[in-house]
């Protein structure tokens, strides 16, 4: 899919829009349990989010 296909573009927006503008993450909380901030276990949920965005956002993934 193209760089400047709509479901890119959209996709490139609501990033953009959610993400912490100072650190560029892309914040989460856990569904199952309220996570101290700070604690590794509450910025687990953050790394994630954000490492699945930029997955996300590759040009070319991987096949399969």
């Amino acid at each position: 899919m193209a760089v400047t296909a709509a479901p890119l573009k959209s996709a490139r927006n609501w990033i953009v829009m959610h993400q912490d503008k100072t650190s560029g993450a892309v914040p989460a909380k856990s569904i199952n349990k309220d996570r101290q901030p700070g604690t590794d276990a509450y910025l687990f949920m953050t790394d994630q989010a954000t490492g699945m965005a930029a997955l996300a956002m590759r040009p070319n993934p991987p096949a399969g």
